[in-house]
């Protein structure tokens, strides 16, 4: 299990990595740049130095820029993001180890067999040939970071995002009085006890300050805990081990051959012939498929110094079958996607809420296709940042079958910064194309709403892979003034398309109905 909460770290502690191809060709082009300006320079003043002393000239500037370059830029990191600079990537060494600072999450991920002849893969293991063997994949997706912590200055850049997102005094977002972003929990219960006590014990108790006061301390709680996701040290460069439980008590050992990237992730298929497969550890998951548990393997001196416990799972698929891939964000998750201050404030202050009959209708699809190997797939434009708190709540908290979650890597010093601000028809269909041709004797049903690019995507698709998308279902999130224009839009993306092959719906008596008159899908 993984713990509610970005766990706490201690000092960041002293390491070098390599520098990225990319900050040196930066650094590269600056100093060529500066080579140039230094070589004017001279050649201006003075026309008359033999060449061989204007080359050792512009060598010196050109040293001595590159050394100033880095000082800046190992400056602007460690002031703006609390962190050192090495640990973005500016030096020349990388420390593949894990620290005992850094944490791994693990990502439910995606497995399959393989019927064709073929290699073992990257892990090594029975590494020949076999031609009658089934081979079976298992994807690996995990995280290496340093979480955020309150003792350096990223923390308050956290605080500087809270007085100007959360205080804000306008027609659009909700007020925080300032007292209230810096205050801790026994403050606020403090001043709450003081209402109490003003009130006196025949006095009129203002109970809708008592609620304005709670309501404060739970979104500036519900914003800290969220951002602090997006505040982490992403680790590049780390190598991972992880363990299979075997039916026999002890463990299958491997080795990650990928290093992490950048952004900290890391994505590697791990292939085994079956009959190595099915002497690991596995569960009959709630929808009908096996699921397989894994572990991280930790240096043993750890052992003694922390009870950490990292847990991944692989939703192993049959050949054939039936799948759910599901939007989140206004289909199974009230965000208000069409209102962008709505959706911030959705996403970062206020308490997640269920689209309400969502949870039923999938539980429902869950037992009808129980037999059929069901598996949930929830594809979101997201950040996987916001995986964890989105996991616990639909998962746990809203009893959403497991599944898998398709979302996207990000971190503020690349360009995935600006990948949350791209189309959405264009990720959504590239990540559930990849599933459909991953599994293509499997059939399923798209579940998504009306406020972006679902329809578009989920139309397009259903053309693509008509035999295999048996149906669409789309929630209409559109006012009533505005079904008129939306009827056009349905005519429009799904012309040619047969109206037994999607459904359009608006309220929760809407789902219960779809729920009530089910005819289970011919698979």
């Amino acid at each position: 299990m993984i713990n509610a909460e970005v766990p706490s770290s201690s000092a960041h502690q002293k390491r070098t990595t390599e520098m990225s191809a990319s900050e040196s060709a930066s650094a590269s082009n600056g100093t060529r740049s500066a080579a140039k300006i230094a070589s004017f320079s001279s050649s201006s003043s003075a026309n008359n130095r033999k060449d061989t002393e204007q080359k050792k000239m512009n060598a010196g500037l050109q040293s001595n820029y590159y050394i100033l370059s880095m000082i800046l830029v190992s400056s602007a990191c460690a002031f703006f993001m609390g962190t050192p600079a090495w640990d973005y990537g500016l030096s020349f060494f990388i420390e593949p180890s894990l620290q005992l600072n850094e944490v791994v999450l693990f990502f439910p991920s995606l497995g399959y067999y393989d019927h064709q002849p073929g290699t073992i893969g990257t892990s090594g293991i029975n590494g020949e040939q076999n031609s009658n063997n089934i081979m079976v994949h298992l994807n690996i997706h995990g995280w290496v970071f340093v979480p955020s912590t309150n003792t350096t200055k990223r923390q308050k850049i956290v605080d500087m995002f809270a007085q100007q997102f959360l205080t804000q005094n306008d027609d659009n977002v909700a007020t925080v009085p300032e007292e209230h972003v810096d205050a801790s929990t026994e403050s606020v219960e403090e001043e709450i006890d003081q209402i109490r006590e003003d009130a006196g014990p025949s006095g009129p108790f203002n109970e809708t300050a008592v609620e304005e006061i709670e309501q404060n301390l739970e979104a500036v709680s519900n914003f800290r805990t969220r951002v602090s996701w997006f505040m982490t040290d992403n680790k590049r460069g780390k190598l991972l081990t992880v363990q299979f439980p075997l039916n026999n008590g002890s463990f299958l050992e491997i080795p990650l051959t990928t290093l992490t990237q950048p952004h900290g992730h890391v994505f590697q298929s791990i292939s085994l012939e079956k009959q190595l497969f099915d002497q690991i550890q596995s569960v009959r998951h709630s929808s009908g498929h096996k699921e397989i548990d894994y572990f991280l393997k930790v240096p043993n001196v750890w052992k003694q110094l922390t009870t950490i416990s990292t847990t991944g799972s692989v939703h192993v698929l049959q050949d054939s079958g039936i799948g759910v891939i599901s939007d989140i964000d206004d289909t199974i998750k009230e965000s208000d996607v069409l209102h962008k201050v709505e959706l911030m404030k959705n996403s970062f202050l206020r308490n997640f809420v269920e689209v309400a009959g969502m949870s039923q209708l999938y539980q429902f699809w869950q037992k009808v296709y129980y037999q059929h190997d069901v598996a949930f797939h929830y594809v979101s434009a997201s950040p996987y940042q916001l995986y964890h708190a989105l996991q616990q709540y639909l998962n746990v908290d809203c009893q959403f079958p497991n599944g898998t979650y398709h979302m996207k890597t990000f971190r503020f010093q690349d360009t995935t910064f600006f990948s949350l601000f791209q189309s959405p028809f264009s990720y959504k269909t590239a990540t559930i194309q990849s599933i459909l041709s991953r599994y293509p004797h499997r059939k399923y049903i798209l579940v998504g709403d009306s406020g972006e690019k679902d329809p578009e995507a989920y139309a397009a698709l259903q053309r693509l892979f008509p035999t295999q998308i048996l149906h669409i279902y789309i929630r209409n999130i559109h006012l009533d003034n505005q079904q008129d224009l939306i009827q056009q839009r349905w005519d429009t993306v799904f012309k040619g398309i047969d109206s037994s092959k999607y459904t359009i719906f608006r309220t929760q008596q809407q789902i219960m109905d779809i729920i009530k008159h089910y005819v289970p899908l011919k698979i």
